[in-house]
């Protein structure tokens, strides 16, 4: 729908009785050079003045995004009152387009959208930047903060105290940093940007392969985010070493800074606190090195694997695990290069390091017809998270032919590193899905697997989630709830009453589809059968929704009340005419127990079914598994849709809602709406 026409639609209906809905509180004379900055907001650039304010001010005459980057003068600024709202726009002439009009604010001038009270050193080092120097505050957030107030460059190897750190977003959806500073050495304070000013340099980094403790003699700083005053972070303690004393740790990594105030060279240490369960950078000289890890069990394996290592890139290490020995505190090659390779698993060996347990594999290559040891998650993934769950879903896995896993996710464990059944074969259960699982494997990738109870089946297995469909839920409207605004109303999906017979149009139904289409849902259209000729319904169905026949609308057939008298002949007749001018097969809607009152098998064969039964007539919300009772679908194994409640209750709508459960995900609905 053209936002123009909306908002003159219904605010020059307003108009006629009433003021307009914005009125201008005041205004100031601004005269100032800058630049339009509106790719991402994409304001109204209106000619006659503030948005909302007169007759001529209800639509955009163009937008931001078609002047973003031009040169202007602005020239007045308007405040404006809108529904107890503040809004602020400006008048500008347009130097690039030769044109006078008006915008957003926000288009010309930056919002700072959060600060931060600081107090730490740094240095300018602003020579090749050369940024501006600013008294007011971060760059082109006010009028007084659109020019420079002085130069960075002027200003390269001052020492200054940061005392405020602030984020701002221009109207090109741009966000940058500003930082306070007090100099010193200049005497005086500005903002400059953060990109212009500098820490501690770290001038040196050392992988480590060293162990041993916290020494309680200095209580240096403990640093989160990096070795001290190296960043806006590390410019104080996070904690003090006296905390951890006595803490078993393993160095990852040691780094050298120079130092802005001294001119110094300092070690810090980056470790893992296995006693704390934390990491965290400490002066090195509050570490006492020592140790190496110790072997605590070993176990046969003897199972096909594979090598995922391009993330991980652990160590490949000839003599056995790593850290066990001298000759095991380093690589002999690296996971990467092995990623992919089919090997054997021969043993696994538990390793204890400064407190932790790590597990190593000794692998037999084929590929690369060596035999080395690696760290056990370049072979198996780690669940990283698990999750108990309770919703209906279904096996969509006839084209991915997933691994089924009784014992967990795949790769997880020795007993999942093959299949132990074929999802294909399950295509289109119905199942209940118990539990997530997210799996991380060595090469970086992340999958998420789906314990799920088969009751067709008889049986509770693992698969890939990608080859499980989870329902979409939404709702179904007609002229009653013709108000409705569908972008806000939670759901997946709208099905919008079209037709009833061979003379009634739902008069709501062209904005109820347009704002389903807007709101990014899928749309269904139903027509109401009523008594009369099938043949003729069906036809002037497709004429009134022709216009909507786009690949993506699923097609119903409502069939209760006095229509139902004419049989399943009448419904399948519609359907087939339906299908034969769209190439779309419809679904056919009914209350459960129509299902098994009638003999619908020459229907169930070719057209889906939307089935109707309430559990009762309590408001309620949506549901993943609503309740059904135990008869069957009659010539249908299991619904496409389920509607569960005419009482839904869903925030953005006050008033009572048919709340519905679709059997399936978005492609799968696509592919019921797709014309043949």
């Amino acid at each position: 729908m053209n936002s123009s026409f909306f908002y003159q639609k219904n605010y020059l209906a307003q108009a006629q009785t009433t003021s307009f809905p914005a009125t201008i509180t005041s205004t100031n004379i601004i005269n100032r050079s800058a630049k339009i900055y509106d790719s991402a907001r994409n304001d109204w650039v209106l000619n006659a003045g503030p948005a909302f304010t007169s007759a001529t001010t209800l639509g955009p005459n163009a937008w931001g995004r078609n002047y973003n980057g031009h040169s202007v003068t602005v020239l007045k600024e308007a405040v404006t009152l809108r529904a107890g709202q503040t809004y602020k726009y400006v008048q500008v002439k347009d130097l690039t387009a030769n044109k006078t009009y008006w915008i957003d604010e926000r288009a010309v001038l930056g919002t700072i959208t959060s600060t931060k009270s600081v107090s730490y050193q740094a240095i300018i080092n602003d020579a090749s930047r050369n940024d501006w120097l600013l008294n007011d505050g971060p760059a082109l957030t006010s009028w007084s903060t659109l020019a420079s107030n002085g130069s960075g460059a002027a200003y390269d190897g001052h020492i200054v105290t940061v005392i405020q750190q602030a984020t701002t977003t221009r109207g090109d959806g741009q966000t940058y940093t500003y930082y306070q500073v007090k100099d010193t050495t200049a005497n005086k304070t500005y903002w400059i940007d953060a990109r212009g000013v500098s820490y501690d340099q770290i001038i040196k980094t050392t992988q480590s392969d060293q162990y041993g403790k916290i020494s309680g003699d200095r209580n240096d700083w403990v640093l989160y985010n990096g070795p001290v005053h190296t960043s806006a972070s590390t410019m104080t303690a996070s904690d003090y070493g006296n905390h951890y004393v006595g803490d078993t740790i393993s160095v990852l990594q040691i780094v050298t800074t120079k130092r802005v105030s001294d001119g110094k060279n300092y070690q810090y240490a980056q470790v893992q606190d296995v006693t704390a369960n934390k990491t965290y950078w400490i002066d090195l000289r509050s570490l006492s090195l020592s140790n190496y890890a110790t072997i605590t069990s070993t176990n046969i394996i003897n199972r096909s694997a594979k090598i995922y290592d391009s993330a991980r890139n652990d160590w490949v290490l000839n003599a056995g695990p790593a850290f066990t020995s001298a000759t095991t505190l380093g690589p002999n090659a690296w996971g990467r290069n092995y990623n992919g390779h089919s090997v054997t698993v021969l043993k696994e060996a538990v390793t204890l390091r400064a407190g932790q347990t790590y597990k190593y594999v000794q692998v037999k290559d084929l590929t690369a017809n060596k035999t080395y040891w690696i760290d056990e998650r370049a072979v198996l993934g780690t669940i990283t998270s698990t999750k108990s769950v309770s919703y209906q879903a279904i096996i969509n896995d006839a084209s991915r032919n997933d691994w089924l896993l009784n014992d967990g996710p795949a790769l997880t464990s020795w007993s999942t590193l093959a299949s132990n059944g074929s999802g294909a074969a399950y295509d289109g259960h119905i199942v209940t899905v118990i539990q997530q699982a997210t799996t991380t494997r060595g090469d970086g990738q992340t999958y998420t697997y789906y314990q799920v109870k088969d009751t067709t089946a008889n049986k509770t297995y693992w698969i890939d989630a990608r080859g499980v469909s989870i329902f979409l839920n939404g709702y179904d409207i007609s002229n009653y709830q013709s108000g409705i605004s569908n972008g806000t109303v939670a759901g997946n999906f709208v099905i919008v009453k079209a037709t009833e017979g061979t003379a009634y149009i739902n008069p709501a139904m062209a904005n109820q589809v347009a704002s389903t289409l807007k709101a990014g849902k899928r749309l269904g259209l139903y027509h109401f059968a009523s008594v009369g000729n099938a043949v003729d319904q069906a036809n002037y169905f497709v004429k009134q929704i022709k216009s909507y026949l786009n690949g993506q609308s699923l097609l119903v057939l409502d069939w209760e009340g006095d229509a139902m008298n004419q049989g399943v002949a009448w419904a399948k007749t519609w359907l087939d005419t339906v299908y034969k001018l769209t190439g779309v097969r419809p679904l056919i809607y009914m209350s459960k127990s129509v299902t098994t009152k009638y003999n619908w098998s020459s229907v169930a064969s070719n057209y889906g079914l939307w089935v109707a039964q309430y559990a009762n007539d309590d408001p309620t919300g949506y549901q993943s598994s609503p309740w059904t009772d135990s008869n069957s679908y009659g010539a249908w194994s299991h619904p496409t849709i389920f509607q569960y409640t005419d009482n839904g209750s869903l925030t953005g709508y006050n008033g009572p809602l048919d709340l519905d459960i679709f059997y399936g995900d978005a492609n799968y609905w696509n592919t019921l709406a797709r014309i043949a």
